[in-house]
């Protein structure tokens, strides 16, 4: 058990926060949560599993869950910010173009 749980974080960047053992007949499943690219880490997990399969005894099949999804997949990209400048000509009339009213609370 310890040499599987030294590889779950082989990348020492904690990407796995869950795991489930699922026992079927023939075989078992170690399903691994991650927060991001677990390739390291399962591939360290299945080269060190013999011990733990003995004890089951039955092969352990090493997977990433369905539902896992690595985090720069649920960031949004990154909005363009105007520059004062834009900013400043946006609010500047043209020549020969009247003055914008400010947008505000009216006087009661």
């Amino acid at each position: 058990m310890l040499r599987v749980a030294e590889n779950l974080d082989r990348s020492h960047s904690q990407v796995i926060s869950a795991l489930t053992l699922r026992a079927r007949e023939g075989g078992s499943r170690l399903e691994l949560v991650a927060n991001g690219d677990a390739e390291l880490e399962v591939w360290a997990t299945g080269r060190h599993i013999a011990p733990l399969e003995e004890v089951v005894g039955n092969p352990i099949r090493v997977v990433i869950a369905p539902h896992s999804m690595p985090l720069f997949a649920t960031a949004k990209p990154a909005r363009a910010r105007q520059t004062s400048a834009a900013a400043a000509r946006r609010s500047t009339p043209a020549k020969g173009e009247a003055p914008r009213k400010a947008q505000g609370k009216k006087p009661a």
